[in-house]
């Protein structure tokens, strides 16, 4: 059985460098603010709502926004080589491939956002829209609008929480750990309360599991038939998945 070895997490040590250069430019804006202690600091504005203020606002940013269908690919080269990726709508995964396997990094919601490397590659699950903020406005931005400094360093911070959970998962944790906090992730980000438990609606099949822990193909549908003899996962039809028991898939984590 062959196992799926990732590659270094470049994605990692991008994000980090994201959040030190905004941290630098927009530290002048945000001195005032931090002056008055952190008990009188705003709540943390969200970055999708401010770069939907900007687009529609008197200032004419020259953002890049474009229209995603679900299947179109994103490769990180020319102009999107550099910057921060944010998506409006839609769901995309980034991911990683190496000899013909595929490793799925993050997925990304409306609201998210990411930072675009060289040889970044994204693929949209739904139709969607994203935002491409170029590091040079990036950097602009940072300096007089220190909201979008704060949404973006958090949102990059959630990535980089995240990236660095899988790496730990995948070193130390088995398929079936991996599997159920996959589960209980998509759960608490886009599952919807029914009468019996939480639905995910179009969730990702045992192929694309796999890609996101880094698993075969065949151990993920080993454990997730295992999950659903218990009682805890039932399958609604080919396109909802129900957790029936979110409590108990929980407590396969300790």
């Amino acid at each position: 059985m062959h196992r799926l070895i990732p590659k270094p997490n470049y994605a990692s040590s991008t994000i980090a460098g994201l959040k030190t250069s905004l941290v630098h430019h927009a530290a002048p804006a945000l001195a005032g603010e931090m002056h008055a202690g952190p008990s009188q600091l705003p709540e943390m504005p969200q970055l999708r709502l401010i770069v939907d203020q900007l687009i529609s606002g008197p200032n004419l940013y020259k953002f890049d926004v474009r229209r995603m269908k679900a299947g179109q690919l994103l490769c990180g080269s020319g102009d999107t080589a550099q910057g921060l990726l944010v998506v409006r709508q839609g769901r995309l995964r980034y991911f990683s491939s190496f000899e013909g396997k595929e490793l799925t990094l993050f997925t990304l919601d409306a609201g998210d956002a990411i930072p675009l490397q060289l040889g970044s590659m994204l693929e949209a699950k739904t139709d969607g829209e994203i935002v491409i903020i170029s590091e040079k406005l990036l950097r602009g931005l940072a300096r007089s609008n220190p909201d979008l400094a704060l949404s973006a360093m958090s949102a990059v911070s959630q990535m980089l929480e995240r990236s660095l959970q899988m790496v730990e998962d995948m070193a130390f944790r088995r398929v079936k750990h991996r599997l159920v906090r996959a589960l209980c992730e998509a759960a608490g980000r886009y599952g919807r309360k029914s009468g019996r438990g939480i639905v995910l609606d179009a969730p990702p099949n045992a192929e694309e599991f796999a890609m996101r822990i880094g698993a075969t193909r065949q151990s993920v549908s080993k454990m997730m038939a295992e999950l659903i003899r218990s009682g805890i996962v039932r399958r609604i039809d080919a396109s909802a998945m129900e957790i029936a028991d979110l409590k108990r898939l929980e407590q396969e984590l300790s």
